[in-house]
């Protein structure tokens, strides 16, 4: 246990999402806990996605924040340029149109990773429709055969240590989707790292993704 504030470095991705980016990036920017690093990356996008990330961050002087707007190859590359980027002891990815469910999300996780030193932290989430009613909530399960069958990490609501993707690397560019099922499989089984359940949610994530 230290009594140094850790940093958790929070990665949101999107391209062409102006209708939920400002959002997703308050919902981040608004928490409770100081020591958050912001990175937003953005894959070129084409309508007024950019425009509202730098007007959304007006609001937020205090507050450290990266932003990256060029073409990627996909959902995975960006998720990479992101943790790339990232200099936080913990790595959350947070996606266009997914939202922490209030203000003290990260100061709970944090808390949490100071208390128990995990490496690997996954919360529930709250999957909801496109009208914000809630379906039903996607929570991890410690039982590793489950994660063999299916992925059963919800990746909005999983906070990972900073040395996970030193030690084991980024995720594979050559899946479209799935990209972090293969990762859960490679660093739970290969890798030999052990996820942490927090007894909590954190995230409301949109059905479909």
């Amino acid at each position: 246990k230290t009594n140094i504030m850790p940093k958790i470095s929070v990665i949101t991705i999107c391209r062409n999402a102006e209708q939920l980016i400002a959002e997703t990036m308050k919902s981040v920017l608004n928490q409770s806990f100081d020591n958050i690093e912001y990175i937003v990356i953005d894959g070129k996008s084409t309508d007024k996605t950019l425009d509202l990330i730098h007007n959304t961050v007006k609001d937020y002087p205090t507050r450290s924040i990266k932003i990256v707007s060029e073409p990627d190859e996909g959902i995975a590359d960006a998720m990479n340029k992101g943790v790339r980027l990232a200099t936080g002891d913990v790595i959350a990815h947070l996606h266009a149109g997914d939202r922490y469910i209030d203000n003290n999300v990260i100061e709970e996780v944090m808390k949490s990773y100071q208390e128990n030193a995990w490496r690997w932290g996954v919360a529930g989430s709250i999957v909801i429709d496109n009208y914000g009613n809630e379906r039903h909530i996607y929570n991890a399960s410690p039982d590793y055969k489950i994660l063999l069958k299916k992925n059963c990490v919800p990746h909005q609501s999983t906070f990972i240590v900073k040395d996970i993707f030193d030690r084991h690397g980024l995720f594979n560019v050559e899946y479209k989707q799935a990209m972090d099922y293969e990762y859960w499989l490679r660093i739970a089984f290969k890798g030999e790292e052990r996820f942490t359940v927090l007894p909590f949610n954190t995230t409301y994530y949109l059905d479909g993704g």
